[in-house]
Order: C-alpha cells, then sequence, then structure tokens
C-alpha cells in the first residue's frame, strides 16, 4: 500500500495547482484599470489570453498527474525492494528464509542437459532456498531468440549463460530490461568485490560506458594455447631446449633429418599448426603482439598498432618463408583440420605445434613425450606470449522483472567464493567427485561417461558466472588424480606467466563496432591471402611489402586504429 504521507504529498501539490488555476483565470480576465495598461484590448485577445492560462493549467495538471505516477511507482518499488529484502538473509545460508520460485533462461550449444538433474543446481537449490525454473534453448540463431525473449510477455527473472553480448549489454540495459547491478555487488557482492580486488581489470572489462555493470562474467584462464615441443626427441637427439631463434630454427632441422621417431621413412613434421593462429601467436618473439583484430598495444607505451604492417612482421615473414622453403614448417599448416593435424599427431609425426593440451593433439600415450617451453627474448629485451582477457562477459544478468534481485546477486556471488568455484568446475563431493588420498581427488563417473559430459551435466561448467579454482589462488584443481590434466597447467605456466594482454576488452559503441566489422571484413581477406602467399612463396616479401603495406591503408586500417586509440585512451584514463 502506498503510503499516507506520499498521498498528502500529492493532495497538496494538486491543491496548489488549484490555486493557481484560479489566481491565473483572475489575472487574464480582470477588466483594465485607469492605473493599469489594458492586458487585452479586444475580445479576441482576450480570449487568446485565456487560452494560455488554460494551456499553462493544462501543463500543470499534466505535470501533477506524471509526478503522482511517478511517485506511487518510485513507492511501489521501495515496498516491493523492502518487502523482498525481509525475504533475504543478507549473509549466511539459505538466502532466503522462505522458499522462492524465479525463471531462468539460456542457450546451450551441442546437447542441452538436463538441469532438473543437475547435482550442482539442485545443491544451489537446497543451499540457497531458490528454486530456478531454468529453460534452456539451441544457441543457434541465439540472438534473435533473446531479443524475441526479451521483448516477450514472458520475461525471465534471470539470463544465464544466454549469449548477451556487450552491446546487448548497452541496449537492454539502457531500455530498462536488464538492471544495474553496481548498488546490489556493492550491497551484497562479498565475494563479487574480492575477485574485483584482485584485479583491475575484471571489473573494468565489464563496465559499460555509462558506468554501469549489467552482466556478471566467468573469470577463466588468462593463457591457454601454447607452444610444446616433443622432448623426448630432444633428448634423443641430444639437443637442448632451444633459448632464441636461431636455436630454435636448429633444432627444427634436427627434427627433419635426425630420424627422431625411428620409423626411416623422413615423415617428421617439425613444425604444424592450423593456420595463421601458429604464426599470429609466434610474432611476439618479434616483439609484434595479436589482440584482436590485429590490433595492440606494447607494455609500456600508448600507441595503438596493427601488426599485420610492422616491420618486425616483415621480419617474422623471413623466418617463416625459410622454414616453409626448408619443408620444416608443414606444408598443410594452411589447409588442414583437426581431424588432418591430430592424424599426423597421434601417428608420432609432430615435433612442434601449438594446442591447449599436447594430449589433443597427440592422443594420451604420447601426451608426456611433449614438454612447453619459454618465449625468446624479443629486440626490446622482453620475453612476452599473447594473454587473453580472462574474462567471458554477459553470463548472468537480472531482467526488470525479478522481484527478488539481492537474493540472486546473493545467488551468483557464490560462485565467485572458493567453495562456489569448486561447485562450478567440480560439483559436490561425494557425489560427482571424491578423495581418495588426502592430498588427492577423483571423479565420480558413470561407466563409459567421459568427464566432459559428466561435468555438463552436473556441474556449472566453465561458462557459467564465477570464476576458475586457479584464479583464487588454490590448487585444489591440479590435486585431482589425472596426471595429464594436472600436466597441462604446469606446462601453460611455462609460457604463461610471459602473458600480456595486447588490448582491453573495450565497449565500442554500436557505430564504431559496425564501422569495425565492416572494414576489418574487407582488410582481413587481404591480409590473411597476403600472409600465406609471402609465407608459401606464391609472392616475393621483399618487392610485395610495400605494395602490401600501401594496399592495406588504403582500405581504411588507419581508421580502425583510431577508433581503438580512441577506446584504449579512455580505458586508460
Amino acid at each position: 500500500m502506498t503510503s499516507k504521507k506520499t498521498i498528502n504529498i500529492i493532495s497538496t501539490a494538486y491543491t496548489r495547482i488549484i490555486q493557481i488555476k484560479n489566481k491565473l483565470f483572475r489575472f487574464v480576465t480582470r477588466p483594465s484599470s485607469p492605473s493599469h495598461q489594458p492586458l487585452a484590448t479586444s475580445h479576441c485577445e482576450l480570449r487568446r489570453s485565456a487560452n494560455i492560462a488554460t494551456w499553462v493549467v493544462g501543463a500543470a495538471h499534466l505535470s501533477i498527474l506524471i509526478m503522482s505516477i511517478g511517485l506511487l511507482m518510485s513507492c511501489s518499488r521501495i515496498e516491493n525492494s523492502s518487502a523482498a529484502t525481509k525475504t533475504i538473509n543478507s549473509e549466511g545460508f539459505p538466502i532466503t528464509r522462505k522458499p522462492i520460485a524465479l525463471t531462468m533462461w539460456g542457450l546451450q550449444s551441442g546437447r542441452i542437459p538436463d538441469m532438473e538433474s543437475n547435482i550442482a543446481f539442485q545443491y544451489m537449490k537446497e543451499l540457497t532456498n531458490i528454486e530456478l525454473n531454468y529453460h534452456i534453448e539451441s544457441s543457434l540463431n541465439g540472438p534473435e531468440k533473446l531479443a524475441k525473449v526479451l521483448y516477450s510477455d514472458n520475461l525471465p527473472d534471470v539470463l544465464y549463460c544466454s549469449g548477451l553480448t556487450y552491446l546487448d549489454e548497452i541496449k537492454y540495459g539502457g531500455e530498462g530490461i536488464i538492471i544495474p547491478l553496481n548498488d546490489l555487488i556493492e550491497e551484497y557482492g562479498t565475494n563479487i568485490k574480492r575477485v574485483f580486488e584482485m584485479d583491475p581489470i575484471y571489473k573494468k572489462s565489464i563496465t559499460s560506458p555509462d558506468g554501469n555493470i549489467y552482466a556478471l562474467p566467468s573469470i577463466k584462464d588468462s593463457y591457454t594455447s601454447h607452444f610444446v615441443m616433443n622432448k623426448t626427441w630432444l633428448n634423443k637427439l641430444g639437443l637442448e631446449i632451444p633459448h632464441d631463434l636461431d636455436s630454435f630454427y636448429m633444432m627444427l632441422k634436427a627434427f627433419k633429418h635426425g630420424n627422431p621417431n625411428g620409423n626411416d621413412k623422413n615423415d617428421v613434421i617439425p613444425l604444424s599448426g592450423k593456420g595463421l593462429s601458429l604464426f599470429n601467436d609466434f610474432l611476439s618473439n618479434w616483439g609484434v603482439l595479436y589482440g584482436e583484430n590485429g590490433m595492440y598495444v606494447y607494455p609500456g607505451e600508448s600507441i595503438v598498432k596493427y601488426a599485420n604492417i610492422q616491420p618486425e612482421t616483415k621480419d617474422a615473414l623471413f623466418y617463416f618463408r625459410k622454414l616453409h622453403s626448408e619443408g620444416l614448417l608443414d606444408p598443410e599448416v594452411f589447409v588442414q583440420d583437426d581431424a588432418l593435424l591430430n592424424d599426423k599427431g597421434t601417428s608420432g609425426r609432430l615435433g612442434v605445434f601449438q594446442s591447449n593440451g599436447a594430449f589433443t593433439v597427440v592422443g594420451y600415450d604420447l601426451h608426456f613425450d611433449y614438454d612447453s617451453f619459454e618465449p625468446f627474448v624479443d629486440p626490446y629485451g622482453n620475453k612476452l606470449v599473447n594473454n587473453s582477457i580472462p574474462v567471458i562477459s554477459g553470463r548472468f544478468a537480472i531482467t526488470s522483472k525479478c522481484k527478488y534481485p539481492e537474493a540472486m546477486i546473493r545467488w551468483a556471488d557464490y560462485l565467485f567464493s572458493l567453495d562456489g568455484s569448486v561447485l562450478k568446475w567440480m560439483g559436490v563431493e561425494n557425489k560427482t567427485y571424491r578423495w581418495i588420498t588426502p592430498d588427492t581427488w577423483d571423479w565420480i563417473l558413470p561407466e563409459g561417461a567421459s568427464v566432459s559430459d559428466f561435468r555438463r551435466d552436473n556441474t556449472f561448467y566453465y561458462l557459467s558466472p564465477g570464476t576458475n579454482i586457479d584464479s583464487l589462488g588454490s590448487t585444489l584443481w591440479r590435486q585431482q588424480s589425472d596426471d595429464i590434466e594436472t600436466s597441462i597447467r604446469t606446462m601453460r605456466d611455462c609460457a604463461g606467466k610471459y602473458g600480456v594482454y595486447p588490448f582491453p576488452k573495450a565497449y565500442f559503441s554500436n557505430e564504431d563496432f559496425n564501422k569495425i566489422k565492416v572494414s576489418m571484413t574487407a582488410i582481413e581477406g587481404y591480409v590473411n591471402q597476403s600472409l600465406v602467399d609471402f609465407i608459401t612463396g606464391e609472392t616475393d616479401i621483399e618487392e610485395n611489402w610495400d605494395v602490401y603495406v600501401s594496399t592495406v591503408k588504403s582500405m581504411g586500417i588507419q581508421n580502425i586504429i583510431d577508433i581503438y586509440q580512441r577506446y584504449f585512451n579512455e580505458w586508460i584514463s
């Protein structure tokens, strides 16, 4: 119910409007007197003055009506919020004093799991007193499905892994469909704030241009894809780990001609990968980083550069051209898919390649034949690797329909704690995992189930809001009994400790986003084909480099650099 005080305020304001109305009519219709100039010298002017007064009063009536509605809505929101607050515990569990039920909507690629049987979700229901009716749709045509549900009469209370982009956050946040989370985080987000304090980039990467946070992220590993070399071959050939580009080249030559796999077939592929990502990520050894659309800012500098036209990139092309011409670089590197690369890997033919884990390319049997290696010192005296921003934005948002936003921010906040992170990644102890020694745990897998499918069905999985275990400084993930999974973390750390962010995560306006998209589609098509032609020898590097750079510039790359520069300046300010 609206308070008596509010009704009195509205009543007093309305009474005052009526008094003003009467005075205005007396003023514009009073007869002229000897001591005053006539206000209306004719009937028409008098009538026009009266009309003005009527318009003024009408506007006043409208204003008071709008003010009244605003006050009523404001009071209603305050009272609803107050009622919701009385239902919610500000700390501890359960989150709500009585059970509540809310709706949640999201998208899922591939097979859609049954959340009614998801062990982690059911645990959260018991822990929090919040039942979430989670409706999941296929991610095919996701943006259209998201828009449809947000403009429908069945607006969900919460968006969870819904494919929300930063442009969506700006659009739907500006329209009031999803609500700002800043105040809720400040009051209830104890764990979220703690994570924000660990690295300022977390909060900055999810803060929209208007200063609001409309969605919570998933904090992931920042360095996953890494280079590995065949250490078994290295030892067999009596070689040391390469420490610069020259010794790396000599190692590749030894792999090519030294028959390290012992089959006498001369089928060794010293360096392989898929597409230009191999070249792009190796550019850091020349002091060129590769961020979104090839943009980067070198550490300690403030000038945005486009990687593909830098003089150092030309030097890198000469190096890769040499590798290709001598058969040290896989001749199918620019055309092969996962299946072909994996076939080469499992048959014991690969020396160096890039992956998220060696076993994903060479299989479990050969995984431990490989180890990671540090980047080489670049021309500026630094060891660097490209590090992706460890933030997947748009994973959790609360809509304007939600009657219990305080409860749901607390629900999400739990996933940013260590216990919540364990629940997200590992599930529930003695249901999804168990300790087999005081220092080692293992999955409780149904017969025939894979770890990835089991986690998809029974944990929150890595794309959900929250953070991963390693990010919180815990070694728990590395204590699992799977030696391969444990080794991956060590391999990533070898080079990952030199990781830098080529470019921060920017909230581009819709106009700038479209400019970048249109321009870079054309530019990247030309650039990618040119780089492949340079490396394979189809185009001479020395004769055609200047023409290549001039063409890229004529296609408008400087306009795109300027957009990135503007956003970078705003970021650091």
